[in-house]
C-alpha cells in the first residue's frame, strides 16, 4: 500500500507475535516518505498521523491502517476475503477488542504524491468506499469537522504539533470535507467507481 518496509520488518513482526501470543494482530509506526508538498504531507496526516512514532497505544480515534498490519491466519479464515472487509471490518472488530498489538518495531514509510486535485479526489473515493462497501447510516461522523477533529486528537492533539503539522491543518480540513462528502454518497448511492480508483 505505497509503502517502503523496514529491513528487519519480517523479523518485527515474528517478534510481535511472538512476544504478545494474546494478540491477532500486529502494527507499527507509519513514516512519512512524501515530505516535499504540503498537500503530500497532509494527505499523510489525515490517513497516518495516529501512527506517526512513538505510536500512542492507548488511542482509541484511529484503527491501524492496512498498510502495517499484520494478522493471524487464524483470523482471516478460508475462502474468498470481500473486498473491504479486512480494512472495514476484521481489523476495526479487532482494535476495538484490544486484540491489536503495538509493536513500535514495526515500521514502514509511505510514499504517496498524487498532486492536489488527485488527493482531494482519493479523499472522496476513500470515503465512499468506506460506507459503500460496509452499510452504515447518516451520522456525526459525515460531519467534516468531526472527521477533522478526530484525526488531530488520535495525534495527541496539540501535545505532538509540529510546523509541519501546523502548515497542514487547513489541508487537512479540506480533506476531511472530501472524506464525508464520499461517506455520504457512499451511503445514499453506494460504492460507484470508488474503490476502483483508489490507488
Amino acid at each position: 500500500d505505497h509503502c517502503i518496509v523496514g529491513a528487519d520488518w519480517c523479523r518485527q513482526i515474528l517478534e510481535a507475535f511472538a512476544q504478545h501470543p494474546e494478540a491477532m494482530a500486529v502494527t507499527g509506526p507509519v513514516l512519512n516518505g512524501s515530505i516535499e508538498k504540503l498537500i503530500d504531507w497532509a494527505n499523510f496526516l489525515h490517513s497516518f498521523g495516529a501512527y506517526l512514532p512513538p505510536v500512542n497505544p492507548s488511542q482509541r480515534d484511529r484503527c491501524p491502517p492496512a498498510a502495517n498490519v499484520a494478522f493471524r491466519r487464524s483470523v482471516i479464515g478460508a475462502g474468498p476475503v470481500k473486498p473491504g472487509w479486512i480494512e472495514l471490518e476484521l481489523g476495526p472488530k479487532l482494535f476495538y477488542e484490544g486484540l491489536f498489538h503495538v509493536h513500535q518495531g514495526l515500521t514502514v514509510t509511505h510514499v504517496q504524491s498524487h498532486g492536489f486535485w488527485l488527493t482531494l479526489r482519493a479523499h472522496f473515493d476513500n470515503g465512499r468506499s468506506t460506507t459503500g462497501l460496509s452499510p452504515k447510516r447518516l451520522s456525526a461522523r459525515q460531519v467534516p469537522w468531526h472527521l477533522y477533529d478526530e484525526a488531530i486528537r488520535s495525534m495527541g492533539g496539540d501535545a505532538r504539533v509540529t510546523p509541519e503539522i501546523r502548515t497542514a491543518r487547513p489541508l487537512m480540513l479540506l480533506l476531511s470535507c472530501c472524506h464525508a462528502v464520499g461517506e455520504v454518497a457512499g451511503i445514499l448511492a453506494g460504492p460507484g467507481r470508488s474503490p476502483a480508483r483508489l490507488r
